[in-house]
This record gives C-alpha cells, sequence and structure tokens, in this order.
C-alpha cells in the first residue's frame, strides 16, 4: 500500500510540474518588437543542440560510419524516406535539407518542451 502511494505523490508531482499557469511572463523588447523570453531561449538552445550535432558529427567523416556521424546519417535517410514518400521519387532530392531542417527544428523543440521542468527555473519576471 505504501509503494503504491508513493507512486500516486510522484506522478502528482511530475504532473503538476507541467500544469498550465496564467501569470506575468517574460518579454523583452528587442529593436522594437516584444518578444516572449522562453520561446527566444528555446528558440536559440534548439539551434545550438543542432548545429552543435552537426558539427560534431561531420567533423571526422569515416566510411563506416559510427557514433553521432551514424546517427545523423540515420536522421538523414529517414527524413529522405519520408520527402521520398510524399513529394515523389524523382522530385523529392531538392526539398530534404528544407523539409529536413523544419523536421529536426519542430522534434527537438518538443522534446525540449517535455523534458525539461520549465517551472523549476526561474525566470527574472515570472513563469
Amino acid at each position: 500500500k505504501l509503494h503504491y502511494l508513493l507512486r500516486i505523490s510522484l506522478s502528482f508531482m511530475f504532473f503538476s510540474l507541467a500544469a498550465v499557469e496564467v501569470g506575468t511572463h517574460l518579454y523583452w523588447e528587442i529593436g522594437g518588437f516584444t518578444v516572449h523570453g522562453q520561446v527566444l531561449l528555446v528558440t536559440w538552445l534548439v539551434l545550438a543542440i543542432i548545429l552543435g550535432l552537426a558539427v560534431v558529427g561531420t567533423s571526422k567523416l569515416e566510411q563506416i560510419p559510427k557514433g553521432i556521424q551514424n546517427f545523423l546519417e540515420s536522421v538523414f535517410e529517414y527524413v529522405a524516406g519520408i520527402a521520398k514518400g510524399e513529394i515523389g521519387e524523382y522530385h523529392y532530392r531538392p526539398w530534404v535539407p528544407y523539409v529536413g531542417t523544419i523536421f529536426l527544428f519542430i522534434f527537438v523543440a518538443n522534446w525540449l518542451g517535455a523534458l525539461i521542468p520549465w517551472k523549476l527555473i526561474q525566470l527574472p519576471e515570472g513563469e
């Protein structure tokens, strides 16, 4: 019974971290535009992760890939397969970089939103 209560309390704690709250948000004025601070920070973090993986994965290219190069080639083949299936056999190749960039950005941003407990990070003006 204690194990069951502990599991319920831990799951409640996890879901309370993901709860939606209405309140003040972190806004910045940049060049006459008002931007949401957390969105801007996550965008730059996603770009840094994708560029970091690309630089590390392509720094020492090998004929038989291993490690990060193998992972990146698998991701490229997956995205190319999606583009080939949706766009067509003869027209998909020029679209792979564009479709891949959009796919990776959305994929990494969604995983960051799911994995990082943003309520634990104290922002100066709210959230």
